[in-house]
C-alpha cells in the first residue's frame, strides 16, 4: 500500500542524518512502518517521550514554570528526524499550556535530510474532558501561526478517525502516555493503540515526587504482563535509548 502525504509523497518514508546510532534508530522504526503499510493497516502510531533514571519526565511544579531539558541537542535532533516520518505530530492539553509548541520538524532536518514533495507533518491537540478553552488556545503558537493545519481531538475517542492521517508522532504529556498504554495494552479501539514506542533514557535522577511517567489502567485479568517486543536499544553518547513494539510477556504484539 502506498500512502501520500499533502504533497503527493509516498509514505513510508525514510529520513536519514548520515550519523550513527541515530541511522540505524531511523531504518528500525521505518522497517516497523512498512511492515505496517504491508499489512494495510489503518494508521501508524509512534508513542516517544523522555524520562530520568527515576522515571521523571518533568519537573514543573506548576504550568508557566521552565521546561525540564532531560534530552541532549543531539537526542532532540533524532526526535526531530522521528517527527518527520509521520503525517501528524500531537500533544496533549497541558503540555500545550505549559511548553507553548508548534511541533514542527526543525533542526536542520527538513534543509537536507527529507525526501521530494515532503511537507511539515500537521498538529495535533489531544483535548481533555470539559469544553475546550478557547481562550487559552487563542494564546497558543499553534493557534497564531498553525491554526489552519491544527486538528484538535477529545483525548477519550478513537484518534485514527477523527486526525484521518497515516501516522502519528505523540509525544506526551502524562496524561496522554497513560491514556495511549492503557488503550493499546487493554485492546481498545485501534484507532487510539500505538504501534512503537521509542523511550529516551537520560542519566540522572531528578527526584521529588512529581511529573513521574504515569501508570496506566490494566485489567486484572489481562496476563502474561505487558512489556517491549522487538526490544532493541542504542547509546547516544550518554543517553539510553529504547526503541520496540508493544506486546505480551510471551513476546507476541497487542497490535
Amino acid at each position: 500500500m502506498s500512502l501520500t502525504n499533502d504533497c503527493g509523497c509516498s509514505w513510508p518514508w525514510l529520513i536519514q542524518l548520515g550519523v550513527e546510532p541515530e541511522d540505524t534508530i531511523l531504518r528500525t522504526l521505518y522497517a516497523l512502518q512498512r511492515e505496517s503499510a504491508k499489512e494495510q493497516r489503518p494508521w501508524f502510531v509512534t508513542l516517544s517521550f523522555a524520562q530520568s533514571l527515576d522515571g521523571k519526565i518533568d519537573a514543573r511544579p506548576s504550568a508557566g514554570a521552565a521546561p525540564l531539558r532531560l534530552s541532549s541537542a543531539r537526542a532532540q535532533r533524532l526526535t526531530h528526524a522521528l517527527r518527520a516520518m509521520h503525517h501528524t505530530v500531537a500533544v496533549g492539553w497541558n503540555t500545550l499550556l505549559a511548553d507553548n509548541p508548534l511541533l514542527t520538524v526543525r533542526c536542520g532536518v527538513p534543509e537536507s535530510h527529507t525526501p521530494p514533495g515532503w511537507t511539515q507533518p500537521r498538529p495535533v491537540v489531544l483535548l481533555p474532558h470539559g469544553a475546550l478553552r478557547a481562550e487559552q488556545l487563542a494564546q497558543s503558537r499553534l493557534w497564531q501561526e498553525r491554526r489552519d493545519q491544527l486538528i484538535l481531538v477529545p483525548r477519550e475517542v478513537e484518534w485514527g478517525s477523527e486526525v484521518n492521517a497515516a501516522s502519528m508522532f505523540v509525544e506526551g504529556g502524562r496524561r496522554v502516555i497513560s491514556s495511549l498504554l492503557s488503550a493499546t495494552m487493554n485492546d481498545h479501539a485501534l484507532g487510539r493503540r500505538c504501534d512503537a514506542v521509542i523511550i529516551t533514557i537520560a542519566p540522572c535522577w531528578v527526584g521529588n515526587t512529581l511529573n513521574s511517567v504515569p501508570a496506566f489502567e490494566r485489567k486484572p485479568a489481562m496476563l502474561p504482563m505487558p512489556r517491549l517486543g522487538k526490544l532493541r536499544c542504542w547509546l547516544l553518547e550518554d543517553e539510553l535509548i529504547l526503541l520496540g513494539v508493544p506486546a505480551t510477556e510471551s513476546g507476541n504484539a497487542t497490535t
